[in-house]
């Protein structure tokens, strides 16, 4: 079972009720746990999906600002030299890990 799975039945069995989970995703559509996010949304579960790509970087800012925690969660990509095996190996020790 991967993190995303844990955090997910996490929230649809013992989640503190105060807290709000808010996932943001580019590849919403892509996203294999997109359905079950929407589901649990719609069933009062304290979870919600963020798809609105930011205009500026001054957007991303502000929507970063209303959050106390934040998780990254990535899949490798070998395809890709910033999220391939760098991740794979060494997570994103290089400093690139974002709070959101």
């Amino acid at each position: 079972m991967g993190r995303i799975e844990e955090l997910l039945n996490c929230v649809n069995n013992k989640w503190d009720k105060r807290f709000h989970l808010e996932i943001h995703t580019r590849y919403s559509k892509r996203n294999v746990y997109f359905q079950r996010i929407k589901t649990m949304n719609d069933s009062g579960k304290p979870v919600s999906l963020h798809e609105t790509p930011f205009e500026s970087f001054e957007e991303y800012l502000k929507y970063l600002t209303r959050f106390d925690v934040g998780l990254v969660f990535y899949l490798p990509d070998y395809n890709n030299k910033y999220l391939g095996k760098n991740i794979e190996h060494i997570g994103l020790s290089s400093g690139n890990f974002l709070l959101t």
